[in-house]
């Protein structure tokens, strides 16, 4: 098909389509044995440009062009006017994609070059053009270069490309030479794919040589086109070209291709000096070629054959792999290493995909998937997305709360809750949340499964920060790199010259990992500093946590407004036509003390004597941050402001943020704002208002001063800084009020804010808002060097920060469902969901270890929880600690586009909010900036006495369908991405200072208290500097608890006369035993008072860990709330009368559950006396004949014993001990007499004449024996479960507590364990003595 212009030109169009893509590709025939080449049609264009911002030539072009179109045909004169005019308009600001020829510093004189890079150049060194701040520029990438990257690459890759294009400032573009008329070179089916790459690369290199020899005529510059090739075949094709036109004309060098490698050109560019960073390009080329040569002979290797045998296991295809997961087989999921074990790993299983088909979801514990050993993990990286297959159940680990007790800081595991509680919130709103706690309890019993990394779907791989190991070798060609991360294995690097890597923080790329390597191969990326220095270290954790930032480009500043101390910018008088403006306001701005960026105010005002109406206003930021404008691309591209202890990286830039948006006091500022009115008596909201203001502030508060003058303490006349509490530089109100306003005016706009403020806050606790812990560490520097930090500052909360933070709130919601309500699919809310029932298990037990009651079907029923967790003998720490558990606990609040997820999933679960946004701090977030701009146009849709709009802002704002729920929801993706990282970046530089102070400050008898048990040791929590971190007591197999806590002896405990003998490190407390078997153990618990001594440690290759030596148990936690909470049961349950006998009988259940246990452990630990058993106990036979009067030390006799006592209670496979507290005295004899029966029933069939002393060995019965003893067993237990759970019922005294009864448990699920325990030491000793008869 062709198509025919008026103009002449067949198969040409000008401007009616962009873009076209249009080629050959292979289809399967029917018959699936062969191909079939569909073609489809391109249209070529006569109006692409060379991309160079100020192009003389190609607007005359293009004018001409317009002239030709309008001879042809004068009805689309308008039409093509109006084009041309918004290209004109669009090339006045820069936008990326665009070639900067005149912002380069050259003189006239200066020849400027435009280089051009192949295919092999783009793929192999495209992190040399990547590289900031160089002078690598003027780069045109070819259509021709960017498909085969799109089909011949990653998507990652791709992404990469196109990232670079769109850059600002790197003068880097995209030339379409394959839609371009003049440059477009059709392909013969006898040509090669190669060639024919060759061929069109070089008609487009021909192409801009010409162009740019014309604009020379023009514009009298020089220009030079440069082609960065290695390619031979490329090279040989140019020579010949050049050596025609020699021939041809000999004396016209200008149209001749330069070629060059790329190194050639990096050391031309070297030769600036002006520019350090060249170098860095010349180091980066180098460590990248070397890794070629290195992949390039482990490909020699691999052809040339060898031994087939891998250290590490193949992966399967992915075509397998999709097969696999569709079926059931293996699941898939991110891998996340344990930071103190990197051997040790899980997947976490969402319940999307769920478990492999195979096994079933009673088999096993939890909601993650354990991956252990390197040869398991086979080659992934922290961050992977892996596919997993499960190993068999008997490889899979029993349930060992310690196992489990790693930390895993990635917030990327907060998506993956919120994903998971979406689907598991309706069915915990369906089960009662006592039963649910008793259900999850069950998981005692079960076992973790083990699995094994099968496949990789994708990498995760980034930046790495990392050291160079020590005692490196100066001749080496491979150095091992340590990485920052301790999740991160240690990385091969070739190299020629070690010695320049030494002592430094180096920027490493993964690039690849072989089947017979330990260690992955990645390549030098650029040096950040010198270990140890601080900015070294603040750089390396923005590479870590992939923060990049730059100076402001030119291209920015320029569109700016201008503002100064001296001329301040004014507000135009077309903003003052349409804005609202509040002249009978009071307000005031309350902001931390030395903050610069003010972007959110408080007003008040009394229009009448029954209403008050209060306003928040917030920075229009939006007006300044045009949509699609270079600032507006680079803020969103940050995300959000980063807060470090001793700085700050703003979103925006400072003439903006701290000048012409900041509202500021007494200066006119333009705001988005929204006022309510409340009647007086009722504190109701009767009206609510939205728009565009200008205000004027009258006072520019910080936190203490508001609430001194709240309090009293500040008063008119007292201005100076020593006035105000902790006082500081420019504490006092000397310079914060403005407008002829008093301090005694202050106090009572602030007090009637107050008033209605406890109201607001009141409603949305009774509604259900949590009311959770957080600690703000702050540091004081030292004036003289503020690299040191002197003093740590924990922020106090006073009443006005929750005042400022309802008001804040309330504005959030209120224009959430504004914006809601005019874009029911695309506006941008925030969410935060429903936490699901079985993350709170984690904090189940502290709350138990203290007596407290945890109930958590809804947001109110665990705020209530919360507020009446407080220790009775007045540890106010406890209370402080479970809110900081809890935090942990509850999911992160996200952004989200609400066309995305149902309407009732919008609910903020921590604020009790049916709808909530970020709308009051555009100066610092990117978000509130689009809440602002959907807001504003939710206005202009409405007939609101205020919602009009000036005409240029009408020509010029953006259409709200640009904002459509994908672009939303691909934008919320982003700053959900930034904004974790900005609070993990944040608390890393945190501990940072922290390790820099008590290195600085070593500190001595501190008092910290236990938070968590650890699997060596145990987590605390330090109040007065805010610090959580460990005390390990162990290490490897050696014990570290100092002498002073050894028990004391007539011996030296020098001479190791007294020892540790074991630690247990349960959920909830360490016991530690002593060689000594007179000495008492020693109990370590949560919540225990310690000493500690606290310091740090050198580290070459990671952040200087804080160490924390045990130096003092002040006192223990008694527990005394479990006793309270106990009595107020009973009382809810008028068993007033039964609590002191169960008191009374405590002691003697504690003793026959103690001596149970013991003789459980003395049987198991009898195998030394197995030659003096008079007969086989491990046959059926034998068990059908013993006595039952007899066979009381047997473990089967023992556990069926043990499972009828009266203190137990079954559900599933838990057992409350606690249980026999509850019961009267009356019903525990009754109860006890009931079971001694069952007990008889049970073991009526078991005979016995001798005493059995050692446990029962299933293993040694044959399958036949094994099934029918198992059969007896269950039935055996089921019936005596079943009778005691019919004689509870009938109980009136405790009716309706056993109506749910559990699952009857088989012997092996019982006592799984102990079984496990067993039959490994069998297979122990058989291969043992399968190993000594080989020897023989």
């Amino acid at each position: 098909m062709t198509i025919e212009n008026n103009n002449g030109n067949r198969g040409v169009i000008d401007k009616g389509i962009d873009e076209s893509f249009t080629y050959f590709f292979p289809k399967k025939t029917s018959s699936g044995t062969g191909l079939s080449w569909i073609s489809k049609e391109q249209y070529l264009r006569n109006d692409i440009t060379c991309k160079y911002l100020n192009c003389d030539l190609c607007k005359l072009n293009n004018n001409n062009n317009n002239n030709n179109n309008n001879n042809n045909n004068n009805n689309n004169n308008n039409n093509n006017n109006i084009n041309n005019n918004n290209n004109n308009n669009n090339n006045i600001e820069f936008k990326g994609n665009q070639l900067l020829l005149d912002n380069n510093n050259n003189n006239n004189d200066d020849e400027i070059i435009i280089t051009i890079p192949d295919i092999e150049t783009v793929l192999e060194y495209l992190e040399v053009i990547e590289l900031n701040d160089t002078d690598f520029k003027n780069v045109v990438i070819l259509e021709t270069i960017y498909k085969y990257v799109q089909y011949n690459s990653g998507p990652k890759f791709f992404d990469r490309l196109k990232q670079l294009i769109f850059q600002t400032e790197k003068s880097i573009c995209y030339f379409s030479n394959e839609l371009f008329i003049q440059t477009f070179l059709d392909r013969d089916n006898s040509t090669n794919l190669e060639i024919h790459q060759n061929k069109i690369i070089l008609k487009a290199v021909q192409w801009y040589i010409n162009h740019f020899n014309q604009l020379t005529l023009i514009n009298k510059r020089k220009y030079k086109i440069i082609l960065i090739t290695n390619n031979e075949s490329l090279i040989k094709i140019i020579n010949s070209i050049n050596n025609n036109n020699n021939n041809n004309n000999n004396n016209n060098n200008n149209n001749k291709i330069e070629i060059m490698s790329l190194l050639e050109y990096l050391e031309i560019l070297n030769k600036n000096k002006n520019n350090e960073k060249n170098k860095e390009l010349l180091e980066l080329y180098e460590s990248i070629n070397e890794l070629l040569i290195v992949k390039k002979q482990q490909q020699i290797e691999s052809i040339g054959g060898g031994s087939t045998e891998t250290l590490f296991t193949r992966y399967l295809n992915d075509d397998k792999l999709q097969s696999e997961l569709k079926s059931g087989n293996i699941i898939s999921g991110k891998i996340h290493m344990n930071s103190h074990n990197r051997e040790e790993s899980f997947v976490k299983i969402s319940s999307s995909n769920g478990i492999a088909t195979n096994q079933t979801l009673s088999s096993f514990h939890g909601d993650k998937v354990m991956i252990i050993g390197k040869f398991n993990q086979n080659r992934s990286v922290h961050g992977d997305k892996v596919a997993v297959s499960l190993l068999p159940e008997d490889q899979w680990l029993p349930y060992d709360s310690s196992s489990l007790n790693f930390d895993d800081d990635d917030d990327d595991d907060d998506n993956n809750n919120n994903n998971n509680n979406n689907n598991n919130n309706n069915n915990d709103n369906n089960i009662d949340n006592n039963i649910d706690n008793d259900n999850n309890n069950n998981n005692n019993k079960l076992k973790i499964p083990t699995g094994k990394v099968i496949g990789i779907f994708q990498r995760n791989w980034r930046d790495y920060i990392g050291t160079v190991e020590k005692n490196t070798s100066l001749f080496t060609n491979f150095l091992m790199i340590v990485p920052f991360d301790y999740r991160i294995p240690l990385i091969r690097v070739p190299t020629k010259n070690p010695s320049q890597y030494l002592g430094k923080r180096l920027v490493i790329r993964m690039d690849s990992w072989d089947l017979n390597s330990n260690y992955p191969m990645g390549h030098y990326v650029s040096s950040i500093g010198e270990s140890g220095s601080l900015e070294t270290e603040l750089s390396a954790l923005m590479v870590e946590h992939d923060i990049s930032l730059k100076q402001w480009p030119q291209s920015i500043l320029k569109c700016l407004p201008e503002s100064s101390d001296q001329s301040p910018w004014q507000i135009p008088q077309e903003e003052k036509a349409y804005r609202r403006q509040l002249t009978h306001h009071h307000i005031m701005s309350i902001d931390p003390l030395g903050s610069k960026d003010i972007d959110d105010a408080i007003s008040i005002g009394y229009p009448t004597d029954g209403i008050v109406e209060i306003g928040v206003h917030i920075a229009d930021v939006s007006h300044f941050v045009k949509e699609g404008s270079p600032l507006d691309l680079e803020a969103k591209r940050r995300g959000t402001t980063i807060y470090l202890p001793d700085r700050r990286f703003d979103m925006l830039p400072a003439v903006l943020s701290e000048d012409v948006c900041s509202l500021r006091g007494g200066l006119p500022r333009c705001a988005m704002s929204v006022v309510w009115q409340f009647k007086r008596n009722t504190n109701e909201i009767v009206n609510s208002w939205f728009g565009r203001t200008i205000i004027h502030s009258s006072a520019e508060l910080h936190y203490q001063l508001a609430q001194d003058i709240i309090d009293g303490k500040v008063v008119d006349g007292k201005d100076k800084d020593s006035d105000v509490t902790n006082g500081g530089a420019r504490a006092g109100y000397k310079h914060r009020i403005f407008n002829g306003i008093t301090i005694s005016d202050i106090k009572k706009d602030l007090l009637e804010l107050r008033s209605i403020f406890r109201q607001l806050k009141k409603e949305r606790y009774d509604n259900g808002a949590l009311d959770l812990e957080s600690i703000e560490v702050r540091f004081q520097f030292n004036s003289k060097d503020s690299s040191q930090p002197d003093k740590i500052i924990l922020k106090n909360d006073l009443e006005i920060h929750q005042l400022v933070a309802e008001y804040m709130i309330l504005a959030n919601s209120h224009v959430a469902t504004k914006i809601h309500s005019v874009f029911p699919s695309s506006a941008l809310l925030r969410r935060h969901p429903k936490p699901s029932q079985i993350n709170f298990n984690s904090i189940k037990s502290y709350f138990d270890h203290c007596g407290f009651q945890l109930l958590t079907k809804t947001n109110k029923q665990l705020q209530e929880s919360l507020a009446s967790a407080v220790d009775t003998s007045g540890d106010t720490y406890v209370n402080q600690i479970l809110k900081l558990k809890t935090v942990n606990v509850v999911s992160e609040a996200v952004y989200f586009s609400t066309g995305s997820i149902n309407v009732s999933e919008y609910y903020h679960y921590g604020l009790a909010l049916d709808k909530y946004t970020h709308f009051t701090s555009p100066i610092r977030r990117y978000s509130d900036i689009i809440v602002h701009r959907q807001l504003w146009n939710s206005l202009n849709q409405s007939n609101g006495k205020f919602g009009g709009k000036s005409s240029i802002e009408l020509l010029s704002s953006p259409s709200s369908s640009s904002y459509d729920n994908f672009s939303i929801t691909q934008l919320t993706d982003h700053l959900n991405i930034r904004n974790r990282a900005s609070k993990t970046v944040q608390r890393d530089a945190t501990e940072l200072f922290q390790s820099l102070y008590f290195k600085l400050f070593p500190k001595e008898n501190v008092l910290a208290i236990i938070t968590d048990i650890r699997s060596n040791g145990f987590a605390c929590f330090i109040p007065e500097f805010g610090l959580r971190s460990r005390v390990f007591l162990k290490k490897d197999s050696q014990y570290l608890l100092p002498t002073q806590f050894y028990p004391t002896s007539n011996h030296s405990i020098v001479n190791n006369s007294i020892d540790v003998k074991s630690m247990d490190f349960s959920e909830t407390k360490i016991t530690i035993k002593f060689t000594n078997e007179n000495s008492n153990d020693l109990i370590l618990s949560i919540f225990d008072h310690v000493k500690i001594n606290i310091h740090t440690e050198d580290d070459n290759y990671h952040l200087p860990p804080i160490k924390l030596d045990l130096i003092e148990i002040l006192n223990k936690n008694k527990s005394n709330n479990k006793k309270d909470l106990n009595n107020k049961k009973d009382i809810n349950n008028n068993n007033n009368n039964n609590i002191d006998n169960n008191n009374n009988n405590n002691n003697n259940i504690s003793k026959d559950k103690k001596t149970l246990i013991d003789e459980i452990k003395k049987v198991e630990k009898s195998k030394n006396e197995e030659n003096n058993i008079l007969s086989d106990p491990n046959s059926l036979e034998f068990i059908q004949s013993s006595s039952s009067s007899n066979n009381s030390n047997t473990l089967f006799g023992l556990t069926q014993k043990f499972s009828n006592l009266s203190i137990i209670k079954e559900n599933g496979s838990k057992i409350n001990y606690d249980f026999g507290l509850k019961l009267s005295s009356s019903s525990s004899s009754s109860e006890n007499q009931k079971n001694k029966n069952n007990l008889n029933k049970i073991t009526t069939n078991i005979n016995s004449n001798s005493i059995i002393k050692q446990p029962l060995k299933l293993w040694s019965m044959t399958e036949s024996e094994c099934k029918q003893y198992k059969k007896k067993s269950e039935q055996d237990l089921r019936d005596s479960i079943s009778s005691k759970y019919q004689t509870k019922n009938n109980n009136n005294d405790i009716d309706g507590q056993y109506e749910n009864i559990g699952p009857s448990l088989t012997v092996k699920e019982k006592y799984n364990y102990e079984i496990y325990k067993a039959e490994r030491d069998f297979r122990k000793s058989n291969f043992q003595t399968q190993q000594a008869k080989r020897k023989f």
